[in-house]
């Protein structure tokens, strides 16, 4: 569901689709156990919170031990700015301390599971109604853009009229989390030299980006401008950074809004070989 991935911008902040809708549905579910907590006399917005926070750190445990040789000290495997999650982890840390829970106290155990169930219809409601309202992006749009050396070049003519996979990181030097994920981007395009990785930087001139990536000694095989900015609208993107991967045919198969970490990158990649 590569459509839950798509940014939305409230203001200066920016998110994705999915992420969004799990913290409705998060709140959703609080607040119906606050109600059902209040009925029934019983603490039941503790427990949800514990599921929640159990869930969350289990998910990262999970894809910190998956993709474990992709962290290089003990601070990137706790830094969640990548959004490194494994649901199936979440959903076994959960479910083992739920079933603690009604092991210990049965009481919390009907109110507990009324109020998730109430988050968890809300969520698939919302997905079904993005689904059905989500844009036609599926494909790579027809576009081009100008290396640094003021040659044009198509976008396709990287990746799937080689026959190969294409990965487009949309960003701009004036983006902090652009600016931190640009190294992992340049190890990648050494790890995987079968996938054209592109970097598409929108908005700004040569020079400047030619001084970024020299002041920050990176060494990058394809960095294109897109000066008007004509890419973003075509593909959807609407938040810097934003990472999309396409497949060998040009069809889209995952995005990823916000800073990637290896870890990340890794397991997107993988989506592209499914």
């Amino acid at each position: 569901m590569y459509f839950l991935d798509q940014g939305i911008s409230i203001g200066p902040l920016g998110f994705s689709l999915g992420t969004l809708l799990f913290l409705v549905a998060a709140t959703v579910a609080l607040t119906a156990g606050a109600w059902l907590g209040r009925r029934r006399e019983l603490p039941v917005n503790d427990v949800l919170f514990n599921l929640l926070l159990v869930g969350l750190i289990a998910a990262r445990i999970a894809f910190v031990l998956r993709y474990a040789d992709t962290f290089d000290s003990p601070l990137a495997m706790i830094d969640i700015r990548d959004r490194g999650f494994d649901p199936l982890g979440g959903l076994a840390g959960a479910a083992m301390l739920l079933a603690w829970m009604a092991w210990r106290d049965r009481r919390r155990l009907a109110p507990v599971l009324m109020a998730g169930a109430s988050g968890l219809f809300v969520w698939a409601a919302a997905v079904g109604i993005a689904w059905m309202t989500a844009a036609d992006v599926e494909s790579l749009p027809e576009a081009s853009a100008m290396n640094l050396a003021g040659e044009t070049v198509s976008l396709a003519a990287l990746g799937p009229e080689q026959g190969r996979p294409l990965v487009i990181n949309v960003w701009a030097t004036w983006c902090p989390p652009c600016r931190r994920e640009m190294p992992v981007f340049e190890r990648a395009q050494q790890q995987h030299s079968d996938i054209a990785i592109v970097l598409l930087n929108q908005g700004e001139d040569d020079a400047s980006v030619r001084s970024f990536l020299h002041s920050q000694d990176l060494e990058l095989d394809h960095v294109l401008l897109d000066r008007d900015n004509r890419f973003s609208p075509l593909a959807g993107v609407r938040v810097l950074p934003t990472t999309l991967f396409y497949d060998a045919s040009g069809r889209l198969r995952r995005q990823h809004v916000g800073e990637l970490s290896a870890a990340t990158l890794s397991r997107h990649i993988e989506g592209l070989e499914d």
